[in-house]
């Protein structure tokens, strides 16, 4: 199966084959400007809201890839079906419960090691229990 890239929000769905990623992103650049600067845009999304929006957009990033979504200090969490996940800065604390795992957190660098494939839990103590307290705050 090959890996399809999309973004979607505010009825736009956008998707691209890997080959063509650099020319792809170019065109969401585009795509995403000319939506956002249709003043029909906000009015349609608002329209639809039940409350107020929440997060923030990725644009800026898009716009410049060298450029953090968020700050390094600043985390964020989600949990879906069991597994929980928390992210702060190029650390990620990671739980699967059984039976794909055994339920324990551990904690990675993704930016340097990508496959996650190294538990830093005892090598990072500090970082391990003040993302667990975080996780936690997250929870409630």
């Amino acid at each position: 199966m090959t890996r399809r890239d999309c973004l979607i929000g505010g009825g736009l769905l956008l998707a691209m084959q890997p080959a063509s990623a650099a020319a792809g992103w170019s065109s969401v650049k585009q795509k995403l400007d000319a939506r956002i600067a249709d003043p029909r845009f906000n009015t349609e999304l608002v329209g639809r809201l039940q409350g107020d929006l929440s997060g923030r957009s990725l644009l800026p990033m898009l716009r410049d890839p060298t450029r953090r979504h968020r700050d390094a200090d600043e985390a964020i969490g989600y949990e879906l079906a069991g597994h929980g996940a928390l992210f702060r800065g190029d650390l990620k604390l990671l739980r699967i419960p059984p039976p794909a795992g055994d339920g324990r957190w551990r904690l990675y660098d993704i930016t340097n090691d990508p496959g996650e494939t190294r538990d830093l839990s005892l090598a990072r103590p500090t970082d391990y229990a003040d993302m667990i307290a975080a996780y936690t705050r997250y929870e409630q």
